[in-house]
């Protein structure tokens, strides 16, 4: 929640998401949307973390908010990476904001919920469902992602610009 006043504050909105609008376009033209994890799995991966973990993830949100100009900067940063395409500068900034934070948050956070949601966007696929996948950008990028794992399970996935 900390991190929301972050956001609010370099002007950005989930409001104006990608994902809310594929919601958004999904529910005008009723189609059905399926979900890659459930909000229960998003929650247990914050709370299954060890004590020093969440100690040290509100310590980083604090010191976000206590520099909020320059988390501002980086997330306004962070969001022009996304625009333009920069999957160089989106990896480096994931990996020096979640360096931080510790392996065993990055673990919980990114990279077990990347294995799950590749797993179910494969078990879709078997299912032979015609499906469009959108997910946070962090879970797509670098070794460990979403398209590492699919296409270290031989499907070929194509980024659209």
């Amino acid at each position: 929640m900390l991190d929301k006043i972050v956001i609010d504050d370099s002007g950005l909105s989930t409001d104006y998401g990608i994902e809310r609008y594929f919601l958004d376009k999904a529910h005008e033209h009723g189609i059905e949307v399926l979900s890659v994890e459930s909000v229960l799995m998003q929650v247990e991966a914050l709370y299954g973390l060890t004590l020093q973990t969440q100690i040290t993830a509100l310590e980083v949100s604090l010191d976000n908010l206590e520099n909020i100009n320059d988390a501002t900067r980086n997330m306004t940063a962070m969001y022009l990476n996304w625009v333009s395409g920069n999957e160089h500068e989106l990896e480096t900034f994931m990996h020096d904001s979640f360096a931080k934070l510790g392996e065993e948050y990055y673990n919980s956070v990114v990279l077990n919920r990347n294995v799950h949601m590749a797993e179910t966007a494969i078990r879709y696929m078997a299912e032979e469902k015609k499906v469009f996948f959108v997910v946070g950008v962090g879970h797509l990028i670098g070794a460990g992602g979403i398209i590492d794992i699919l296409d270290q399970e031989g499907y070929t996935v194509s980024k659209i610009s």
